[in-house]
């Protein structure tokens, strides 16, 4: 997952923060510049975990784009994510030995997070049990209840999409050797459209509460 990631920021110019470091075993910390993009990272992360790592064997294939699989594990796997957005104080050469109130925030708010939610966020400066963390609640209870919903083929395009949002559809279909038709099917199935404008709204909201 560490070089999917990896892949996704040199992509977006973050030469200095694509690193992604686990610990715990399964457990994993990353640091993004432009906060207004945790989101999108966060969707893309498990939109990829439940496409690439969603059967027991695989065969990766180069630039991250195909992968062969081979299981009759129906099982996709998942991340739980809690986003925090706010200072960082300290920088080390490490992610996980830096600190900050979003380093903070987000460890505070993975441990309030209850067994059934995947994805939620805390913002400094907005009140816990404000109107407008009410909304974002809402929102991302929303958009992954659409994630948690996703087949893998859905996934695998979902992903695609939230990397690259500008991508037309006649570009997918060429890519992934299927039909529009297909496309239209798996996109309108997994509500792919409306996560993408989920993105676009939390990337216009999250400068206005900074």
């Amino acid at each position: 997952m560490a070089r999917v990631y990896h892949s996704f920021a040199i992509r977006r110019g973050w030469h200095d923060t694509a690193r992604l470091e686990f610990f715990r075993g399964d457990s994993f910390q990353l640091l993004v510049d432009e906060p207004e993009f945790a989101l999108r990272v966060a969707l893309f992360l498990r939109a990829r975990l439940r496409s690439i790592y969603g059967r027991n064997e695989m065969q990766y294939e180069p630039y991250l784009s195909k992968y062969a699989r081979k299981s009759n594990s129906k099982r996709l796997w998942d991340a739980r994510i809690a986003i925090g957005i706010g200072d960082v104080s300290y920088r080390s050469e490490t992610v996980l030995n830096s600190d900050g109130e979003a380093f903070v925030l987000s460890g505070h708010t993975l441990d309030k997070m209850k067994y059934n939610e995947q994805l939620a966020i805390r913002i400094q400066g907005v009140e816990e049990y404000s109107m407008m963390q009410s909304q974002l609640d809402l929102l991302l209870r929303l958009g992954g209840g659409i994630v948690q919903d996703w087949t893998e083929a859905q996934s695998e395009l979902a992903a695609e999409c939230i990397e690259y949002p500008n991508k037309t559809q006649l570009e997918l279909e060429k890519e992934y050797g299927i039909t529009q038709t297909t496309i239209s099917r798996r996109k309108s199935g997994g509500h792919i459209d409306e996560i993408l404008s989920l993105c676009d709204y939390f990337e216009k909201l999250i400068p206005t509460l900074l």
